[in-house]
């Protein structure tokens, strides 16, 4: 099985808990895409990483993958990385799970990227500089800016 973490910026931090997609989640996500957002992310952590593909998950560039999934008319896509085990390692984590996911910035892509203007078909626009930044903040410091991603039912 595969651990589910989040980002965590400084507020999520002085509270101990939260992170960008618990954020992204309550504020940007309706019913529905909430339910399919966790039904996907349910489907994934029960496999081993090896297996994680498509339709539900894509590898882009720079160690940067995708959650997939379509709901309101829109191609969600929150990004995210998988943490090398040293780093896993450290977290400790209560079922001892060495293959851990974490999701750096809720998006949504626009179907039919233009070539050459790819960045202009991700909301927010910057989101795979992003997500890329977090993710080399997370290896230089370690597990200092991930916090637990609780998926409901």
């Amino acid at each position: 099985m595969v651990a589910i973490m989040q980002f965590a910026l400084p507020k999520h931090r002085l509270k101990g808990s939260g992170g960008v997609i618990s954020d992204w989640y309550a504020d940007d996500l309706s019913t529905l895409v909430r339910v399919e957002f966790h039904r996907t992310l349910k489907d994934l952590r029960m496999l081993p990483a090896a297996r994680w593909g498509r339709p539900e998950y894509g590898l882009l560039s720079n160690g940067i993958g995708e959650i997939r999934f379509k709901k309101e008319g829109k191609a969600w896509r929150p990004l995210g990385c998988f943490l090398p085990r040293e780093i896993a390692w450290q977290l400790r984590l209560p079922g001892g799970e060495l293959e851990v996911f974490v999701l750096l910035i809720g998006a949504c892509k626009r179907q039919g990227s233009r070539r050459g203007r790819d960045h202009e078909n991700w909301d927010p626009r910057n989101a795979r500089e992003t997500a890329v930044r977090r993710r080399d903040e997370i290896h230089a410091t370690g597990k200092a800016l991930i916090h637990a991603y609780t998926i409901t039912s």
